[in-house]
């Protein structure tokens, strides 16, 4: 992983590899959808930043998720 921080613009920014192997046995095609959201706590805010917002007193709304889609 890496991880950028802009103290100037007070941006920060991360960049992760995740080995498939490790999520799921099967091989990955192209079309494959797979349902996700990425989520931060802001401790400073008392709240919790996501790609799509839960609505829901929890984070764990899957109904409330996006879709990551792969692609060749």
């Amino acid at each position: 992983s890496v991880a950028k921080v802009d103290p100037k613009a007070r941006v920060w920014t991360v960049e992760m590899r995740i080995p498939v192997a490790s999520l799921t046995p099967n091989a990955l095609r192209a079309g494959a959808r797979w349902r996700d959201n990425f989520y931060r706590p802001d401790i400073a805010h008392k709240v919790f930043l996501a790609w799509n917002p839960a609505l829901a007193p929890s984070a764990h709304t899957p109904a409330r998720y996006g879709f990551l889609e792969f692609v060749e």
